[in-house]
Order: C-alpha cells, then structure tokens, then sequence
C-alpha cells in the first residue's frame, strides 16, 4: 500500500511541474513574439521642488574652538571634545569616552586592565580602541560624521564619536 502511495505522490508532483514549466514556457514564447517597441515616456518637466538625489547645502560652521561633553549613557560612559574649525571647515578633533563608574577613567589602550579574566571584554576593548583611532583623520578629509564608517569591532566607539562630534557642529552653526 505504501509504494502505491509513494508512485502516486511522485505522478502527481512530475504533473505538477510538468504543468508549471508549460505555463512558464507558453509566457516566455509570447514575449518573444511580442516585438513591439515600447512607447516612448514623456520627458518629466522641471520643477522647483528638490528631487530626492539633490543634497541641501549645508550650514556654515562658524570658526573657533569648540569643547562639549555628553551625559553619561546607562553604563555610565560619557564623551568630551574638543574640535576646531577654521575657514569654516573642523581641522581637528580631539575626543574621549570616560567611564564614571571608575572615577572617570579615559577609555585608552590600557582600559582593557579593567576586565582582568574576562577574555571577551578584553578583546572587545582592543578592537574598539584600535578601530577608533582613524576616527579623526576620516572626519577632517571627509568633514561628514555621517561619512565615518564604524570599524568591525568598533561599532560602540563610532557611536560615540558621531554623537559627540555632531554635537560640537552643532554648537558651531549657532
């Protein structure tokens, strides 16, 4: 009984694709015989509106030196800048992400220490120090937070660096 059932579900899976391939052949044939020339679109005529590809000018930064500092996150880091403007483009910025819950030790190469055993966090701390530290650089060539790609592994730090970053260019278009 069961190699009956077995033949017929086969049969009936060949018939099934059987039939499917027909239709899929019997579309490809029709356009195929269906040389018509596509009726040309009419031409879009201008307008005032921006199209979505157009990118607003931005605001001017006005030239000095400009320090702000985050609030602390839920883990009780926080962020400083300092980052300097001049003819109206950032020429440096300087930053640093600060941990609270240690009397405000600087995130650097040595903050791996705080997670003694513990590997994961150690390595995760390397790739975050390491990955940041061309933060800068791309912000002065690109002069764009939006344009500094974040690291693998340094996801945590780039986060960190555009909101402080975008927080001292704010500070300059007031």
């Amino acid at each position: 009984m069961k190699k009956y059932l077995v033949l017929l579900s086969c049969l009936l899976l060949a018939m099934l694709i059987a039939g499917c391939s027909k239709q899929d052949n019997k579309k490809s044939e029709d356009r195929m015989n269906n040389q018509e020339e596509p009726t040309p679109t009419e031409k879009p005529t201008p307008t005032d509106k921006p199209t979505p590809t157009d990118k607003p000018t931005p605001e001017p930064l006005k030239d000095g030196t400009y320090e702000v500092t985050s609030d602390p996150d839920p883990e009780g880091y926080f962020t400083k800048a300092t980052v300097t403007i001049e003819d109206g483009k950032i020429t440096s910025a300087d930053w640093t992400i600060y941990d609270s819950h240690r009397d405000n030790r600087p995130f650097d190469e040595t903050y791996e220490e705080v997670f003694e055993s513990n590997i994961t966090y150690i390595k995760q701390s390397r790739d975050d120090w390491n990955g940041s530290r061309d933060y800068e650089a791309v912000l002065i060539e690109t002069q764009d937070t939006a344009k500094v790609d974040a690291v693998s592994g340094a996801t945590w730090t780039n986060i960190k660096f555009k909101n402080i970053i975008n927080m001292a260019i704010n500070k300059a278009k007031d």
